[in-house]
C-alpha cells in the first residue's frame, strides 16, 4: 500500500540544530517563489520569504533497492508535523497541485521493492 509519511519531527529538529551549528552539508535558504521548497515535515510549500533548510536525507535505509541520499527541505522555524487522518493514503491537499510530486511518488511506489510492476 502506498502512503505519504511526513518526516519525523526528530529529523526536522536535528536539521535545525545542524544549521545553527554550521554543519557544512546543511544550507539555510529563503524561498523565493511559491512551490519552490516543499517542507517534508509539515508537507506544505514554503512561501516566498520563508526560510528553509536544505539538507541530505536518505528515506530508504541502506541495503534496500534504490536506497540513496537526496536533498530535502524543512522549514527553518518550527512547524507542525503533518497528520493524515486517512492513514497517509492520499496526497495532502496542500501538495495536490504538484503534478511532478504526484508522478514521483507513484514511481517511487513502483520502485521501492525493486521496480515491481
Amino acid at each position: 500500500m502506498f502512503r505519504i509519511i511526513p518526516l519525523p519531527t526528530e529529523i526536522a529538529e536535528a536539521a535545525r540544530r545542524a544549521i545553527n551549528a554550521g554543519v557544512a552539508d546543511h544550507s539555510l535558504l529563503t524561498a523565493d517563489s511559491p512551490g519552490s521548497a516543499p517542507c517534508r515535515h509539515c508537507l506544505r510549500w514554503a512561501q516566498p520569504g520563508e526560510r528553509v533548510i536544505l539538507f541530505p536525507y536518505s528515506a530508504i535505509p541502506s541495503g534496500h533497492p534504490y536506497s540513496e541520499t537526496g536533498p530535502i527541505f524543512v522549514h527553518a522555524e518550527k512547524c507542525e508535523r503533518y497528520s493524515a487522518t486517512d492513514g497517509g493514503r492520499h496526497i495532502p491537499m496542500r501538495l495536490d497541485r504538484a503534478r511532478r510530486l504526484q508522478n514521483l511518488l507513484l514511481e517511487f511506489r513502483r520502485c521501492i521493492n525493486g521496480c515491481e510492476r
